[in-house]
């Protein structure tokens, strides 16, 4: 799982991003990495339903509508902030495509770095 810098993401943003980033974006950010930057939005919630180990069809079902709810929060915080966006639409307002941008990889790809340079001492 991908631990965000909360601290690192504000003072780059200068604003308060608690309540847009959370453990549900994390994941969303992490199987959108791991699956190359873009997929749909049920591939996004089987991988972190995987993660978590949601096996029923409730569970996934409730899964969804938690992870659809958490990026729909983060685009309106994003379409706000125009900075630093980490995830987007690609395909428009109405596609369930999800992708991370450019941003959001390389603060992904920065924590891995920093991780392995602080294993690696």
């Amino acid at each position: 799982m991908t631990v965000v810098n909360l601290a690192d993401f504000r003072r780059h943003s200068g604003r308060n991003t608690s309540q847009a980033l959370g453990p549900d974006l994390a994941d969303i950010m992490d199987a959108l990495h791991l699956g190359g930057g873009a997929l749909h939005r049920s591939v996004v919630v089987r991988q972190v339903a995987a993660w978590r180990g949601a096996r029923t069809r409730e569970e996934i079902a409730a899964l969804d509508i938690e992870l659809n709810l958490a990026f729909e929060e983060y685009i309106r915080f994003a379409r706000r902030r125009r900075k630093l966006v980490l995830l987007q639409k690609p395909l428009g307002a109405d596609s369930y495509r999800w992708a991370i941008t450019d941003v959001g990889r390389q603060l992904l790809e920065d924590q891995a770095s920093r991780r392995v340079q602080r294993v690696g001492r």
